[in-house]
């Protein structure tokens, strides 16, 4: 008898009593690969000179393009579970599922038919939406916002709207200083020739702290979600948006024998139009917002959800828009994959931080080209490179290692990580420390972490809003899956290894590159760990200086002087 059990928190195979994680006896399947490119020929075909991206339509712009994201996660559950299910239908006769998850028990009903059983979900206190304990801090929040924005509608400078998140704050060692590390010092350039307001997201009350320590004002995202449910329940320009649902008709969704259309016909009408018409009331909030009070030009971080409808609403009124390169770029980012040809969707300029980045938007849309990328470097390294501190080990193995991990939040590269580093750690015969950095949206796995801390008697500790690049400075290797702070470990010459799951195996070509070394098991990290000198020698230096040379640029100026220096140009 070989058990399935696919639960919310435990995904595992049982064999022979034996447990593995899913993907330990599948093996390396890159799911986010195999969708994207079957999302791509998809996403090719067309039915009267329309595509899928014309199924919702609104003043020209696809609202496709803001669903995409979702349905691209949505569509690669469904292979990911069909790859499993069949998997262990081919190889084995005598399968039991147990499972809390509704949609493996649709994919199995639909096309396997193996023995399942529905189980009762496990409580997750983390999904329970507690009463806020801090209302003054939300009360002194909405306060200080609205005086940020009194302050920006009275001041007589052209007005410029920023878009930013409480999540990318973090304190710096100079002075207990908060700062938004994604826009660095840019508000404090523009604000001498704009009046700035910079709309915040809040993404949960642990975020008020740092918000409110930032230097900087701000105005709440919450002021325009309350004008939202209070005035735009059913907005007019709803009428505006043209169905083309039939389009789904006339296209093959067959996946390696499995046709999809069903499903993908569900997730359109009953999702799909839901997830469009919730962006497109912030695009219309915005388009009013801008044209009401008279905003000239705004910028946001990256071009995804939120991001891409305020560059959306400034393009309908418009206006001069930018984005800021946020993390890493690959093929399948959901961010920049646009099967559009339509520019009204993307900003008049993007701030990239290299030119290998600016080559691969040219080659892999329509609508980026040398007119609408400009390469800047990376603000977050602004300052960075004014205070590297090389902190270089010495060649003999009783020296102390310190390593630095660097979390993820989503359940997939929490626990096999997690288990690839504890596995390892707990048999490393060198001293070593270890620090888990949790990522600005991990609001759930800390005491994961400390359990596998105690129970493997590992020499560690766990921070969160520490600063980054204090910490990078402070570690001799970086340990992460595909975190982009890999590429801030290179920039200030540090060795990471990467931890190529069988699901992310290398999702941003980090090993394939020469930044990192790989690791697919404890073993592996072990044997990087105890020949680390060896291992992150002259060679793998080497190889990571002609990496940065081209994924970033280095200019005279700092990054944020030449993104404020180009948007005054105009």
């Amino acid at each position: 008898m070989v058990e399935l059990i696919y639960r919310e928190n435990k995904k595992i195979i049982k064999i022979d009593g034996i447990e593995k994680f899913i993907y330990e006896e599948l093996g390396y399947i890159d799911i986010r690969e195999i969708c994207g490119q079957f999302l791509r020929e998809i996403e090719k075909q067309s039915f009267m000179n329309m595509r899928l991206e014309d199924i919702f339509i609104y003043e020209n712009i696809p609202l496709y393009i803001f669903m995409r994201p979702a349905f691209s996660v949505w569509l690669s559950s469904k292979i990911e579970l069909i790859y499993i299910l069949k998997y262990l239908n081919d190889k084995y006769e005598d399968i039991l599922i147990k499972t809390d998850n509704e949609e493996l028990k649709e994919i199995n009903n639909e096309f396997f038919n193996l023995e399942l059983i529905m189980v009762e979900k496990e409580n997750d206190n983390s999904k329970i939406k507690k009463k806020s304990k801090n209302v003054f801090g939300y009360f002194k929040r909405l306060c200080k916002g609205i005086g940020s924005a009194v302050s920006f509608l009275l001041c007589k400078k052209e007005r410029m709207v920023m878009y930013s998140m409480a999540s990318t704050i973090a304190e710096s060692k100079k002075g207990g200083v908060y700062r938004d590390y994604l826009y660095g010092d840019l508000q404090k350039e523009l604000e001498s020739k704009y009046s700035i307001m910079n709309i915040q997201l809040l993404q949960s009350e642990k975020e008020l702290y740092k918000s409110g320590k930032a230097a900087y004002k701000v105005v709440p995202l919450e002021l325009f979600i309350l004008y939202k449910k209070i005035f735009m329940k059913n907005p007019k320009e709803y009428n505006k948006i043209k169905r083309n649902l039939d389009v789904i008709d006339n296209i093959e969704f067959i996946f390696e024998g499995f046709d999809l259309k069903g499903m993908v016909k569900g997730f359109m009408k009953n999702r799909g139009e839901s997830i469009c018409k919730s962006y497109l009331k912030e695009i219309i909030l915005f388009q009013r917002f801008f044209k009401k009070f008279g905003v000239k030009k705004c910028i946001a971080i990256d071009e995804g959800d939120r991001g891409r409808c305020l560059i959306s609403a400034g393009n309908l009124v418009d206006i001069n828009t930018y984005a800021i390169q946020h993390g890493i770029i690959v093929r399948n980012s959901h961010s920049y994959h646009l099967t559009t040809e339509n520019k009204k969707v993307i900003p008049k300029t993007t701030f990239l931080w290299g030119e290998n980045y600016k080559k691969l938007l040219s080659e892999m849309t329509d609508v980026y080209g040398e007119n609408n990328l400009s390469v800047v470097g990376n603000i977050r390294s602004d300052e960075l490179r004014k205070s590297i501190i090389e902190k270089k080990i010495e060649d003999k193995s009783e020296e102390r290692i310190k390593i630095l991990f660097l979390s993820q939040y989503m359940d997939d590269l929490v626990y096999m990580a997690g288990n690839i580093l504890f596995d390892g750690l707990k048999r490393l015969k060198r001293d070593y420390e270890l620090v888990i950095k949790l990522h600005p949206g991990d609001n759930k796995y800390r005491e994961y972490y400390e359990e596998e801390i105690k129970k493997k008697n590992i020499n560690g500790k766990i921070v969160k809003d520490k600063d980054l690049y204090e910490m990078i400075n402070e570690c001799h290797c970086v340990v992460s899956v595909h975190s982009t702070a890999v590429l801030e470990a290179a920039l200030l010459k540090k060795p990471s290894i990467c931890l190529r799951l069988p699901k992310y195996d290398d999702v941003c070509k980090f090993v394939e590159d020469g930044i990192s070394k790989g690791a697919r098991n404890g073993d592996e990290l072990i044997a990087l760990i105890m020949k680390f000198e060896e291992e992150f020698g002259k060679d793998y230096h080497d190889k990571m200086a002609n990496y940065i040379k081209n994924a970033f640029f280095v200019g005279n100026d700092k990054s944020s002087k030449m993104i404020s220096a180009e948007i005054e140009k105009i």
